[in-house]
């Protein structure tokens, strides 16, 4: 919140190369300390064969990660983390085209290297060296996601010695990183959206300065109010894993898609279509779980059916297709209205 305050987008932007940095180094050096666990890359791809064949495989349909579910969030998240406003707003301030160019290289070639080797081979190595239920998992884990900080502070200092101890404390660094350069993205571009689209056009007159401090109240009351959610839902099922707020975050992202497609290359919507339609995606996206358990019940029907829904196809593709077809037919039907 601080250095947002005080620097903007130019601070957000040094800072998570700082943060990205560390954050992909990171994971480069799991994958390397996770071979050197078990051995070498051969020894590694031996012993994760012989894991239990649900590791290896899509669950059936119906369970959770399951093939239609997985395919439909990777279709659509993709394209939803890219028209997210706090990604959007860094494509205007690139230098000129050749710069963006370059990023989406470098976006498109590095970070897929740098999740299969600190996501994907840290994942399954580690089911290798700390089987689920084993007496070694419930020593060294006191829950599942925490297997690459287990897997790094066993390798490293075993490997490098007191450089590999100073690695380690990088690598716990560049875990904060990761939640830190999602979040400054975020406060600037809810409050760059709140200054320039809603208290710019209610006071056309206003000055730089007073939407500045404008903009600053925005990031400070956004940052205690997330504090207090993050405290007051604590020990709620919702808060019992980060990845609950990355698929909703792509999930409401997505129903931003219909409207960039029209913007850039239909050019066929209307204004009143495309809110119409967003407010549909959006509201669909909230019956899911987990925030239709907080909004009507854990018992309640509607929770029931858009459960059973999700563990066949993904959130945000479902509030996709109710944005699309209300866009749709209020655009024709408000088409109609303006011409006569």
């Amino acid at each position: 919140m601080v250095y947002v305050l005080i620097g903007g987008m130019r601070s957000v932007a040094w800072t998570d190369v700082v943060q990205g940095l560390l954050l992909l180094t990171a994971m480069l050096v799991s994958g390397i300390a996770i071979f050197h666990a078990l051995d070498g890359p051969a020894n590694y791809f031996q012993k994760v064969s012989q894991l239990d064949g649900k590791f290896l495989t899509m669950p059936e349909p119906g369970a959770p990660f399951n093939a239609t579910a997985a395919l439909t969030f990777c279709l659509f998240a993709s394209l939803a983390s890219v028209i997210q406003p706090s990604q959007w707003m860094r494509f205007y301030s690139a230098r000129d085209r050749d710069t963006l160019r370059k990023t989406s290289i470098i976006f498109s070639t590095i970070l897929p290297v740098c999740f299969l080797m600190g996501v994907f081979l840290v994942g399954l190595g580690g089911q290798v060296l700390y089987p689920t239920g084993s007496e070694e998992a419930a020593t060294h884990l006191a829950r599942p996601d925490q297997i690459v900080i287990a897997v790094i502070t066993e390798t490293l200092p075993a490997m490098l010695g007191s450089f590999g101890v100073f690695i380690v404390t990088l690598i716990l660094v560049a875990v904060m990183a990761a939640s830190m350069s999602t979040a400054d993205s975020a406060l600037h571009a809810l409050s760059g959206i709140v200054t320039r689209d809603v208290y710019k056009p209610l006071r056309p007159r206003s000055t730089e300065s007073e939407r500045t401090w404008v903009g600053r109240i925005v990031i400070v009351v956004a940052t205690i109010a997330s504090a207090y959610i993050a405290h007051s839902l604590a020990d709620s099922p919702f808060l019992s894993t980060i990845a609950q707020f990355f698929f909703l975050a792509m999930a409401f992202s997505a129903q931003l898609l219909p409207i960039t497609i029209d913007m850039l290359f239909l050019k066929k919507g209307t204004l009143t279509g495309a809110v119409s339609g967003l407010a549909a995606g959006i509201m669909t996206v909230f019956l899911f779980p987990g925030l239709s358990p907080l909004l009507f019940g854990e018992d309640a029907s509607i929770v029931e059916l858009t459960t059973e829904l999700k563990s066949h196809l993904d959130v945000g593709f479902c509030g996709l297709v109710v944005n699309v077809l209300v866009f749709i037919v209020v655009t024709k039907w408000s088409a109609r209205q303006q011409s006569s």
